[in-house]
């Protein structure tokens, strides 16, 4: 079985300041307290879920996942896609966040998964790929652009 291999972090890394915290807390507290004012105790409670999550979560280290594009189709750490589940992909450079592999799914609910391109060359990967994909340019979802800047 041929293919190409290489290992990237799950995602970019970026150290949040103390200024980041206390703007997530003064809006959760925010938050929180818009809810319970008006009575609504499970947005209260979600809202402070997510502020807690993310205050353990924010200057956690991202793990280093293998990933694989071979004959079969494409593997992220322990979740294989076939490319019959694969409508196209596309290799975006730039941005600043470096070259990244966009997979477009023909599952609604998955939309367009974003793989880092660290170790791997993207034209290499882009030849590779032409044989089993059409190559469709898509963009990132406006969603994980979102978290990018808030450094999520």
């Amino acid at each position: 079985m041929s293919g190409i291999r290489w290992h990237a972090p799950e995602y970019i890394h970026r150290q949040k300041s103390r200024d980041w915290f206390w703007a997530v807390g003064i809006i959760g507290f925010s938050l929180t307290a818009t809810a319970l004012i008006f009575g609504n105790i499970v947005p209260a409670l979600l809202v402070v879920i997510a502020a807690v999550t993310l205050f353990l979560t924010a200057n956690r280290e991202p793990s280093i996942i293998a990933m694989e594009a071979n004959d079969e189709g494409i593997v992220i750490g322990r979740q294989f896609y076939p490319y019959d589940a694969l409508e196209s992909f596309w290799v975006a450079e730039g941005d600043g966040g470096g070259p990244r592999l966009l997979l477009n799914t023909k599952r609604g609910m998955i939309g367009i998964i974003t793989v880092p391109l660290s170790e791997v060359e993207p034209a290499t990967l882009r030849l590779f790929l032409k044989n089993f994909l059409p190559m469709e340019q898509v963009s990132e979802p406006l969603s994980q652009k979102i978290l990018e800047f808030f450094g999520l």
